[in-house]
């Protein structure tokens, strides 16, 4: 009988310090070819290596043995852990001219405001975006993309047509051998109280961006805090010796 182990040898490093600047180097790959997901994925990975080792006193220089400096800002730590694992809120804001709406602003909010113009305003809850990963290839052939959580579908749908929910997504169900819309018009999908996993192109496009577009807002100075905690940790410390010690030793 074959030995199924694997045969793979996978080296770790032994350092923090070269265990984060590994971590890094694979971050800034998926950046430069643009691999979203899985930039922040690692750098959620990285951080996580950072604050287990804060809480085991691991931090510090090679060198000198001693506690470094710099550390990661706890307030965009929570907010990028916020929108990777939990989710938010967009606040959209509009401009009425002539009894139309145009969009002026977007703005992600961590918490449901205490007060919304309902004439100039609306309130869209956002999915965690490690939740917006997709199940399957994103392609434009597919009318309808798989991600990993459920969102509710007046939000999902609220852009696209009836007609063509049914025709090409085939959001329709069978009953007595005969086949009927799930959404007839705009306002059974607007007032649909369902959650569905699989969303139109445009609002995976949508909302991605959104999310993105926030996560950068923080992900760029965290990742910078990174690199400066991971050279922290591996150069060696520049010794000033004390006027008072250079002149005892200049006296001998």
């Amino acid at each position: 009988m074959a030995d199924k182990q694997p045969r793979s040898v996978y080296t770790h490093p032994m350092e923090v310090a070269d265990q984060i600047f590994a971590k890094l180097g694979i971050i800034e790959g998926f950046l430069d070819f643009s691999h979203r997901f899985q930039f922040a994925e690692n750098l959620i990975d990285c951080i996580s290596i950072i604050k287990n080792c804060e809480n085991q006193g691991m931090m510090v220089n090679q060198f000198s043995h001693k506690p470094i400096q710099t550390k990661l800002n706890d307030e965009m730590v929570d907010k990028l852990n916020q929108i990777w694992f939990q989710g938010g809120y967009l606040r959209t804001t509009y401009a009425i001219q002539r009894d139309n709406k145009y969009v002026v602003n977007e703005e992600y909010l961590f918490e449901y405001p205490d007060e919304i113009d309902h004439d100039t305003e609306t309130i869209e809850q956002l999915p965690p975006l490690l939740g917006m990963k997709p199940k399957d290839e994103i392609s434009s052939e597919t009318p309808l993309k798989r991600i990993g959580v459920a969102v509710p579908e007046c939000i999902a749908y609220a852009n696209e047509d009836p007609t063509w929910l049914t025709e090409s997504a085939k959001l329709k169900y069978e009953k007595n051998g005969n086949f009927y819309p799930y959404f007839e018009t705009v306002g059974d999908i607007l007032n649909s109280e369902h959650y569905t996993k699989d969303v139109p192109l445009n609002y995976y496009d949508n909302t991605t961006t959104t999310l993105f577009r926030t996560w950068k807002h923080f992900g760029d100075p965290i990742r910078v805090m990174c690199w400066k905690i991971a050279r922290e940790l591996k150069t060696p410390e520049l010794v000033i010796v004390s006027e008072k010690k250079k002149l005892s030793v200049g006296n001998l």
